[in-house]
């Protein structure tokens, strides 16, 4: 039995027109298209207002360190 590497062993249901390189740039184009719709996909609901809030307090302890500050002098 000799054992060899040929695409078919890998995929065997990969169309005979897609191998090598033209199947390698597919496959890179299709994993670049999903990270692309994960990236650009909106983070969830509790996420986004945790963030919000945040983002919120932050302002207003900044406003508040302004605040002291120009009362000091």
């Amino acid at each position: 039995m000799i054992l060899t590497y040929t695409p078919d062993s890998l995929r065997p249901d990969c169309p005979h027109t897609l191998r090598g390189v033209p199947a390698l740039a597919v496959r890179l184009g299709r994993a670049l298209e999903r990270w692309g719709e994960r990236r650009a996909a909106l983070p969830p609901r509790e996420v986004r207002l945790r963030r919000y809030e945040n983002h919120i307090a932050n302002e207003r302890r900044a406003s508040a360190a302004e605040l002291a500050l120009l009362h000091v002098r």
